[in-house]
């Protein structure tokens, strides 16, 4: 009796033992998982990995920003749902191509103007850029430095991540220059796309928004003006597949937009931007014939949506007759804009509206294929 009390002791111990061992490896792992985020922490699972729930990720460069898993874009990120990974630049750099290409986005962004440093993403730009399928923006600013006093630094910085994020199934890139000078960024933005040439502003605050996307509804001029060196970097050149989004108005006249506004652009885009203030979705589409089809036109100037302006729709198809409507913009800027064709063939449609300074302004074109149209045989006789 005594000897099966000993054993079961002895048991007793031992798996008090294990559990002890097991609790204080738990804790040593809890503690060293939490001792604070910072430029050279590696958090949320790794690069590249996706978790069993299969949540997408946004992976960021920790030199780029401040705070780490804290930083506000990281916050922005995860507040959108996704999960994020903050890599220092020894993991950053040992990272392949298809680690980066696990992400739904890759974020270089603003340590807070002077300390921000990219040259990890320099160093190995010929692995993760050809990755970048999706939505890029680019921006000659700091908002993280702005973001308190200015708000509209933050809705700029969140803002611009939505668009960056804004593609299902693509690699996106949110690229903050934050102040980094005209030549630091070069490598990458060429990476992405050759041709690229910057300017260094001198603390210009006079800013215009000259493209139109829905991620960008609601950021104004008046968001982007007036932060005592609202802009740091300007484009003097940028390549055919990249959009201006904000002007710097008191920089030189590398550019004119359809309002007639002119200077340089430092915020710009690649991705479902429209250059102008009218933009025609969605972009292409395919439809039965005798079926109606709807065309949504949103129309924003400077940023701001504009209600209750008529919009004229047309659509034109070889051999067809022109289709044409008209529509009033919605207090989102929204006009619609159904119509059916009965038989096969490609439409390309635009539409157009009048602004303020009695300039017409034309969206951009989008295309409809029309299928399944009932095509009768002819009949003879005699």
């Amino acid at each position: 009796m005594k000897q099966r009390i000993s054993q079961r002791w002895s048991t007793a111990i031992v798996l008090v033992a294990v559990l002890a061992v097991a609790l204080g490896a738990s804790m040593s792992a809890f503690a060293a998982d939490n001792t604070g985020p910072g430029p050279a922490s590696v958090v949320e699972g790794g690069p590249g990995s996706v978790n069993a729930s299969a949540v997408e990720k946004v992976l960021i460069l920790a030199p780029t920003v401040t705070g780490g898993i804290n930083s506000l874009e990281a916050q922005h990120a995860t507040s959108l749902g996704y999960g994020v990974d903050v890599v220092d630049a020894s993991t950053w750099g040992s990272m392949t191509a298809a680690q980066f290409a696990a992400y739904r986005g890759i974020i270089l962004g603003d340590a807070t103007c002077n300390s921000t440093d990219f040259s990890a993403a320099v160093t190995n730009v010929s692995t993760w850029v050809p990755v970048v399928s999706g939505s890029v923006i680019v921006i000659g600013t700091d908002p993280v430095y702005h973001h308190i006093p200015h708000p509209g630094a933050l809705k700029l910085l969140n803002q611009g991540i939505d668009f960056a994020l804004g593609q299902p199934g693509k690699v996106g890139l949110y690229f903050d220059l934050s102040c980094s000078g005209t030549s630091a960024g070069l490598p990458i933005l060429n990476a992405l796309s050759n041709g690229w040439a910057l300017g260094e502003a001198g603390c210009e605050d006079s800013i215009h928004i000259v493209a139109t996307n829905p991620f960008l509804i609601g950021l104004t001029d008046a968001d982007l003006s007036n932060w005592t060196c609202s802009v740091h970097e300007y484009a003097t050149s940028w390549p055919s597949d990249f959009v201006p989004i904000a002007l710097d108005t008191d920089a030189p006249n590398n550019f004119t937009s359809s309002d007639g506004f002119s200077g340089s652009p430092y915020v710009l885009g690649r991705g479902n931007l429209v250059l102008g203030n009218i933009q025609l979705t969605p972009e292409s589409g395919t439809q039965d014939a005798g079926t109606p089809y709807e065309l949504n036109a949103l129309v924003q100037e400077g940023g701001t949506v504009k209600a209750d302006l008529a919009v004229t729709f047309t659509c034109t198809m070889d051999g067809q007759p022109d289709v044409t409507g008209s529509a009033t913009t919605d207090a989102s800027g929204n006009a619609k804009f159904s119509y059916t064709r009965t038989v096969n063939g490609t439409d390309t449609c635009t539409a157009s509206y009048v602004d303020a300074k009695s300039v017409t302004q034309t969206s951009n074109s989008v295309t409809v294929v029309w299928t399944g149209a009932i095509e009768v045989e002819p009949t003879f006789t005699g």
